[in-house]
């Protein structure tokens, strides 16, 4: 029953209003404790879609549950991690194509390679 209320709707409801909520706080240290859950997410529904297949192989339901348990190990993990970093009122770490992407200046922060280019006169 716990695991009906801990991964069922209102986890999809979360992931909804997870969605729609994260450009409110774009450019604060919530961004990513907006972006973390979702990541979460993202990449838990994979292995529990494996476990899925597992179970329906009949012969490696075992194996289907050490994979549902160890993905509910990794997700609670995540959501402790979270939590104290949000009661510490710490940002979450970002991987390292989301922290490149974050320092490279967007397009309209840019100089143009054109308004620098030293003119002909012709």
């Amino acid at each position: 029953m716990a695991s009906t209320f801990l991964l069922g709707w209102p986890l999809l409801v979360a992931v909804v209003l997870n969605y729609l909520k994260r450009a409110e706080t774009a450019g604060t240290p919530l961004e990513s404790h907006f972006r973390w859950p979702l990541r979460t997410f993202w990449f838990a529904l994979p292995w529990a879609l494996a476990g899925v297949a597992l179970w329906a192989t009949l012969v490696l339901i075992p194996l289907a549950f050490a994979v549902w348990a160890g993905t509910g190990l990794w997700v609670a993990y995540r959501v402790a991690r979270g939590w104290l970093a949000l009661a510490r009122g710490r940002p979450m770490p970002m991987s390292r194509a989301l922290s490149r992407r974050a320092r490279r200046p967007s397009a309209a922060a840019r100089p143009s390679r054109l308004a620098s280019a030293p003119r002909s006169r012709g």
